[in-house]
């Protein structure tokens, strides 16, 4: 289920709508559809402004800036990455969502987790909505997670949405489905 972290509680609520500005990090994947649904739709709850921002990761470091130098054609690979990162952006906000919300499509390079958090400050955002993968531990271990580093440096509230989790076919169902299944407990 989504999760709602929530930092420091202003002394006093705000009247009105609790999310007027909407930070929607997309990676744009098919996972991130799940994400734009639900910023939406608190979008529409609020009558808020979504900001659905893109990050274009870049090589860290000094890393980074050698391969730079040294291979000249990344330069515009990168900007054709952008134009479509941002082509994709506009193209995943239906147009009806256009009437009952101001969305902006903003593409960025960077680290992802810092490049949100700078945008949810310059826009000064009330709420952060970003997805979460499902991957295995040793993963998040190795590589770090975005939401992660997001929720722990974020002076915000950030909601999460979990990526749905793949339907694996039950027991009942393959003993339902006429044929045989195989040792490997593939249907033949």
């Amino acid at each position: 289920c989504p999760v709602l972290t929530v930092g420091e509680v202003p002394p006093h609520s705000p009247k009105g709508p609790l999310f007027r500005r909407i930070v929607c990090a997309a990676d744009l994947t098919q996972a991130s559809e799940r994400t734009l649904e639900v910023a939406l739709s608190l979008a529409s709850e609020n009558d808020a402004r979504i900001t659905l921002l893109h990050v274009v990761e870049s090589l860290p470091g000094e890393t980074g800036s050698r391969l730079y130098l040294a291979v000249p054609e990344i330069g515009p690979l990168r900007r054709d990455l952008v134009d479509q990162a941002r082509a994709q952006l506009r193209q995943a906000v239906p147009d009806a969502a256009r009437d009952f919300c101001s969305v902006s499509e903003r593409v960025e390079t960077g680290s992802a987790w810092s490049e949100i958090l700078r945008v949810a400050d310059e826009t000064d955002a009330d709420l952060i909505v970003m997805g979460a993968h499902a991957r295995g531990g040793m993963a998040r271990m190795l590589f770090g997670s975005t939401a992660s580093h997001v929720v722990r440096r974020a002076t915000r509230p950030v909601l999460v949405i979990h990526e749905k989790p793949k339907e694996q076919p039950s027991v009942e169902a393959a003993e339902a489905v006429p044929g045989e299944i195989a040792k490997n407990g593939e249907l033949r």
